[in-house]
């Protein structure tokens, strides 16, 4: 399903929803079943494809005896549909990964959690697990596989604990716990659990590969549909869930919490790219980042660049790629956000304050520290090999650099010369010193799509609207830059709240990638009803690729034709032809036209075809096409 179709299908089954909500839930459960009930389907006509003739050799021994030959196939089929209907159920689906945390190593954290439990009448929270990511969340590990047994773990990343409250932390488990929450709707809890079920077996089958079975295509074709199907129910209980922390801390603690998980983000960025641009100058890692994130944060809060994260993240609109609601509209759902009589001069959100204390400080105590030496020895442990690469991946672009400069003393660098030195200098010394180098090679050349891109997107990201120009450029020159430069295009956008312009991008990359799977399939294969054109070389490059071609005695007659393509007509194909000493297809062609796929270069795509058995029929196209022969003798 391309994701054109699973946007319909969510939009139309969120109107189908709001318009019968009773009927809607029905729906969805009984689709939600036809999983176990195709299962169980399988399973019935692979036992009763081995059940029958043993059930017939018991009561009519002669007459099977008689048909013997015929039922042992049948039998063996059966058998091979139930270890391949077995196989794919038996799902051993990792446990998530992280530092289990102990009732005795925090108590404050696990008193929390046994007050919101107590409060919200939550089943039990197996184990706790704290991780290096800025996260939060609950994972339902299935004891027994699609059958269900859930064992509950709560995942908490140290540095959202670093960096959030006690009050803004205790909101957001408070969320998370209000999915398993008996204050909800029990049947969205269960449409929850079975569509993760559901989608940890098909992640298990994608990682196993599984192509040869029966099950792997039916939930290809099921699991789409009932993500599409449940998309609606399943962002209902993000709502819910945000409700439930908002009766637990109060809409300004909640609101806050939500608003400063993407500043955080962003911050966090910065942070780690401060930590990994030590390898410019140093060949192992400076500091301890893990146990200095919550300190950096509040010592580094900027209220100006707080608030343009803030607005960013506000405005992007919720979309169909998540079940998360856009944070604007999560704020105006709690009440957080005031409505605005003009929808297009929303009323402004108010600029959360950093905490004075972190939730790690009040909740882990002496653990976080534990926690932080053990996450810093195993990402330096980790990441020391990569690290020594870059180190000298840096000193060569620093060798680099020199050379250009040194180069400029003498004479006048071209395009790509002073493209190579903004790279540099950008990777060395920052976007202020390449943006100037950017500019003078287009000063040199005005069409040099790579300066073109990378220009706009250093502009775009110091806000500068003159980006969009230099990105959109890019994209007339180069349409394989489309993903890139329309993608950072689609982020400005949205980070100004112009979405019609956002949606525009979104609208050019899933054209470019059309036309690239076309373009993938037309040179793919070459056939009779294709339709040759000319090979328009210059005279210079026909001559060269004679030369080449005369040094191959077995050939005796070489066509070049150019096949008519509709995707990215500007490159274009081109078809060689050639016809050996030999009249039939065998290893002797298959090795010539090793030699002249591995020997020639040629000025395009090329494709060969030996003019010898089924192949002998193009030579009759390819001399319709003017000047198409190129050799004969």
């Amino acid at each position: 399903m391309t994701e054109e179709q699973f946007d319909r299908l969510v939009k139309r089954y969120e109107v189908e929803s709001a318009r019968s909500p009773a009927w809607y839930r029905l729906r969805v459960g009984l689709f939600t079943m036809l999983g176990y009930a195709y299962i169980a389907l399988m399973l019935l006509v692979a036992l009763s494809i081995v059940g029958v003739p043993i059930y017939l050799l018991i009561q009519f021994p002669r007459f099977l005896s008689t048909y013997l030959n015929l039922f042992l196939p049948a039998m063996a089929f059966g058998l091979a549909m139930v270890w391949l209907i077995a196989r794919s159920l038996v799902v051993r689906i990792p446990r998530p990964q992280g530092v289990e945390l102990k009732r005795s190593q925090a108590p404050r954290l696990f008193a929390m959690l046994d007050g919101l439990r107590s409060e919200l009448r939550t089943p039990p929270i197996h184990r706790v697990l704290i991780t290096p990511e800025f996260n939060a969340s609950i994972w339902q590990y299935p004891r027994l596989g699609i059958f269900g047994w859930q064992e509950n773990h709560l995942i908490l990343g140290l540095p959202l604990l670093q960096i959030l409250g006690y009050p803004h932390v205790r909101g957001v488990v408070a969320h998370e716990l209000g999915h398993l929450s008996k204050q909800h709707s029990r049947f969205g809890q269960w449409i929850y659990r079975q569509t993760r079920t559901w989608e940890n077996l098909t992640d298990h089958m994608a990682q196993r590969e599984q192509r040869g079975d029966l099950i792997t295509p039916f939930f290809e074709w099921y699991m789409p549909r009932l993500e599409a199907m449940s998309f609606a129910l399943r962002r209902q209980e993000e709502y819910e869930a945000d409700r439930t922390a908002v009766r637990t801390v109060g809409v300004k603690t909640y609101g806050d919490a939500l608003c400063l998980m993407p500043i955080a983000l962003d911050w966090l960025e910065a942070y780690w790219q401060q930590v990994y641009d030590q390898v410019k100058h140093s060949d192992t890692p400076i500091g301890k980042p893990f146990h200095e994130v919550g300190a950096a944060f509040r010592r580094e809060w900027n209220p100006d660049t707080a608030a343009q994260v803030l607005q960013a993240a506000l405005n992007y609109p919720t979309d169909v790629m998540d079940t998360h609601p856009s944070l604007a509209d999560r704020l105006r759902a709690i009440g957080y956000a005031k409505p605005s009589p003009d929808p297009l001069r929303p009323t402004p959100v108010p600029l959360p304050e950093p905490p004075a204390q972190s939730a790690a400080e009040y909740l882990l105590g002496d653990a976080e520290t534990a926690l932080a030496d053990r996450f810093h020895a195993e990402w330096q442990s980790g990441i020391e090999p990569a690290w020594q690469q870059q180190y000298q991946t840096m000193q060569r672009v620093r060798e680099q650099a020199e050379a250009l400069q040194q180069k400029a003393q003498q004479e006048t660098l071209d395009a790509n010369e002073l493209y190579l030195l903004a790279s540099s200098t950008l990777a060395l010394q920052g976007e202020a010193h390449a943006i100037p180098l950017l500019q003078q090679a287009l000063q040199r050349d005005p069409d040099h799509a790579p300066s073109h891109l990378l220009l706009g997107a250093l502009l775009l990201r110091q806000n500068d609207a003159a980006g969009v120009a230099h990105l959109e450029r890019a994209m007339e020159l180069d349409p394989h830059l489309t993903t890139e430069a329309a993608g950072t295009l689609h982020d400005y956008y949205i980070s100004q709240g112009d979405e019609a312009r956002a949606a525009s991008c979104r609208a050019k990359i899933r054209a470019y990638h059309a036309q690239l799977a076309t373009a993938h399939y037309e040179r793919k294969r070459i056939t009779l009803r294709d339709h040759f054109l000319p090979h328009g070389l210059t005279p210079e490059q026909l001559q060269s690729l004679q030369q080449q071609l005369s040094q191959h005695p077995e050939i005796v007659k070489a066509y070049l034709v150019r096949k008519e393509l509709k995707a990215f007509q500007e490159e274009p194909m081109l078809v060689l032809g050639v016809r050996p000493r030999w009249s039939s297809a065998g290893h002797q062609t298959n090795q010539l036209l090793e030699r002249l796929s591995e020997q020639i270069t040629y000025p395009y795509q090329t494709t060969i075809i030996a003019l010898v058995g089924e192949g002998r029929r193009f030579e009759k196209v390819f001399e319709k096409v003017p000047d198409a022969l190129i050799l004969s003798r």
